[in-house]
């Protein structure tokens, strides 16, 4: 999955099950929100948010998967 979205007041929500997922999100703007849920093995997260005003960080990962999160102003 590779998603992003640009602007305002955006939310993103994404669930993945089963093994070998990739997934690639970008927010970029203030009052974002995203959540993500990974379950299965070998899966993969990249998340990158920019803006001010963000939401709190919600991740669930099952399994020995890799995860890389930037959270930025």
């Amino acid at each position: 999955v590779l998603a992003s979205q640009l602007g305002s007041g955006n939310e993103m929500s994404l669930a993945q099950s089963g093994s070998n997922n990739q997934a690639l999100l970008l927010q970029l703007g203030s009052g974002n929100a995203m959540t993500v849920s990974q379950t299965g093995g070998d899966n993969q997260l990249s998340w990158t948010q920019a803006g001010d005003n963000l939401s709190n960080l919600a991740i669930s990962q099952t399994g020995g998967q890799a995860m890389q999160v930037t959270q930025s102003r």
